[in-house]
């Protein structure tokens, strides 16, 4: 299951910033992909957001639940697929950071279930880290106005690459893994 953490810091009260980020409307179309929302209550949505994985592009209805809500501090959610069999959670913190700046962390695991999920998890993991560093960039230049700052883009061939390399890699490393099992196993 990927696991993506991206944090930063921003130059502004921390409850500025907070102001923007308990309010999902503000954030919720920075996310990349992002089609649509609808809040359903003050914990549920229902988000659909367009997925593109190299070539391959889709249409995703998500329903997100609310899991934590630490006034000033963190939101934290849950999310499943209604149409793709995903689910995942994630947060979004603040805390003080140096001199009336504050730190903003976004974190999320996802996991693509059905017979390609084992695979799809591995070849996705370079795609949620740049959609995460762009989250949270775009979220830090809504908040501080700074036109300095950018979100960071990679070339989408170079993400598949990244991509199936982490395939290749669990791969190969529980290839070696079950021989040096079986090998230690034979010893007397």
């Amino acid at each position: 299951m990927p696991e993506i953490t991206y944090a930063t810091t921003m130059a502004a009260p921390r409850a500025t910033v907070w102001e923007f980020v308990r309010d999902m409307n503000n954030w919720a179309p920075l996310t990349r992909g992002y089609q649509e929302h609808e809040i359903l209550n003050d914990r549920e949505s229902i988000w659909t957001v367009k997925g593109d994985l190299g070539p391959i592009s889709r249409i995703t209805k998500f329903h997100v639940t609310i899991t934590e809500w630490v006034e000033g501090e963190k939101v934290a959610f849950t999310v499943k697929g209604l149409n793709e069999p995903i689910t995942g959670q994630g947060a979004i913190s603040i805390s003080d950071g140096e001199a009336s700046s504050t730190a903003i962390q976004g974190n999320a695991t996802i996991e693509m279930g059905g017979t390609l999920g084992p695979v799809v998890n591995h070849l996705i993991v370079p795609f949620v880290e740049e959609g995460a560093d762009e989250l949270v960039t775009k979220i830090v230049i809504a908040v501080t106005g700074d036109a300095t700052v950018q979100v960071r883009r990679r070339n989408p061939i170079i993400l598949a690459l990244a991509g199936i390399w982490n395939l290749i890699h669990v791969a190969v490393t529980g290839f070696f893994g079950l021989f040096s099992r079986k090998s230690s196993e034979t010893k007397p």
